[in-house]
């Protein structure tokens, strides 16, 4: 698991490696600095990720309400 920063400024849990049907894209902005945004269309498949909230069996013990 990654712990990456939103463009929002939050910090995320997202699964390790890219998943085709997830629906953030992680880029690099400043240049050190990887951060995620949601994905859009002409993202291709291998540079989306899935947050770990989807696939994790604990993640409404972790959610923020």
């Amino acid at each position: 698991m990654d712990w990456v920063q939103t463009d929002k400024g939050n910090l995320i849990p997202l699964d390790p490696g890219p998943e085709p049907s997830g629906n953030l894209v992680q880029i690099q902005f400043p240049p050190d600095q990887p951060v995620v945004r949601f994905a859009i269309r002409s993202d291709p498949p291998e540079k989306r990720r899935q947050t770990h909230f989807v696939t994790c069996p604990e993640a409404d013990q972790w959610r923020r309400r």
